[in-house]
């Protein structure tokens, strides 16, 4: 039998004022996604919004821009201009807010820089750059523009290809939280359901900076626990130094002159447990760990070994995170040939 006209409508109407009241109501939760409104505010999922900062091996990040450098400069007369430009950003995890841009690799007879943008800086320019956060998950970015002038030439000569390298000096930190587990008896059966075992804990993909802890071994009887902490540096291309360095008022700043006795040294921050609870929380032996800091790195790695007391009345077994702190100098390069050829009368 078919179905008439009005009762069809009959059964739509009700259809379609339910579905506008679901509309209705949801726009007044107050729960709706606002594709406009602030990263800061929550997700598309009404979450939090957060981001992984602590991951990663990077710190400051260095290129220069596409053509610019050029690949070859004619010097047709004193004042012949050429442009570099320089991209910048802080990847990592840590905010710099004493870092130093330096360019060198030419004779200054012959090429005189000026930075003109950001105007009026000179060399070396102070910089300051935020790391990755939860509402700036890249990192700040900048670009730094030298207009080059080519004040001078050598007479005879048909080209100049200078090594134009821009140098990054700033001061950076490491932290790594590996959860670990504190075990007052450690030798109990295997078959006792316990929330933890003392075991190795793996560290890999870096903590937001270029100093990363690769592992974190674990051993421990019924008073003690030993860990060793394993850290390098991710970056080949990169050079650790003592952060005392950065300044550029010390004799013989980054990226200048580094001595042997300066590179390769990684200071650190006794590591720590949340709160300070005698009857569970452990407590550093000895009043740190060895060797002492700074450390310094061999093969770009290095080894700090820590001895806790666990509580005497500690009964159960739980995890926790091993607070751990790194601070240290850390330079970047990037180097680009320029080859100048002579199209003037000299």
């Amino acid at each position: 039998m078919k179905t008439s006209f009005m009762q069809r409508n009959k059964t739509f109407v009700p259809l379609a004022v339910a579905i506008l009241m679901i509309f209705l109501i949801s726009g007044c939760s107050g729960t709706s996604w606002n594709p406009f409104a602030p990263k800061s505010a929550t997700s598309q999922n009404g979450e939090p919004f957060t981001t992984n900062v602590h991951t990663g091996t990077d710190g400051i990040v260095l290129n220069f821009a596409s053509g610019s450098p050029p690949s070859t400069v004619y010097y047709t007369g004193p004042g012949t201009p050429f442009d570099i430009i320089l991209e910048m950003r802080n990847r990592g995890a840590t905010d710099i807010m004493q870092g130093y841009l330096y360019l060198s690799g030419y004779d200054k007879n012959i090429i005189r820089p000026l930075i003109i943008s950001p105007f009026g800086k000179t060399l070396p320019m102070f910089f300051t750059l935020n790391g990755a956060s939860n509402f700036n998950p890249e990192g700040d970015y900048t670009t730094i523009e030298f207009q080059n002038d080519i004040v001078d030439w050598p007479s005879g000569t048909d080209s100049y290809s200078p090594v134009f390298r821009a140098s990054a000096c700033y001061r950076y930190q490491t932290k790594a939280n590996p959860v670990v587990c504190i075990d007052p008896k450690p030798f109990s059966s295997l078959d006792e359901k316990k929330t933890c075992r003392v075991a190795n804990v793996p560290m890999g993909g870096g903590q937001g900076g270029p100093i990363q802890v690769t592992l974190v071994e674990e051993e421990a009887t019924e008073q003690n626990v030993y860990f060793r902490i394993h850290i390098s540096n991710a970056q080949a291309a990169g050079t650790v130094y003592d952060y005392t360095k950065v300044d550029p008022l010390y004799p013989d700043p980054c990226p200048f002159n580094i001595q042997y006795r300066d590179i390769n040294k990684v200071h650190y921050s006794a590591p720590s447990f949340t709160g300070n609870d005698p009857h569970t929380t452990p407590t550093l032996v000895g009043g740190g760990c060895k060797p002492e800091s700074p450390v310094r790195l061999v093969n770009n790695q290095a080894t700090i070994y820590c001895q806790f007391n666990i509580p005497a009345g500690l009964q159960e077994a739980y995890q926790t995170p091993l607070n751990l702190a790194f601070d240290y100098g850390y330079l970047n390069y990037i180097e680009q040939t320029i080859r100048i050829k002579n199209a003037g009368s000299s």
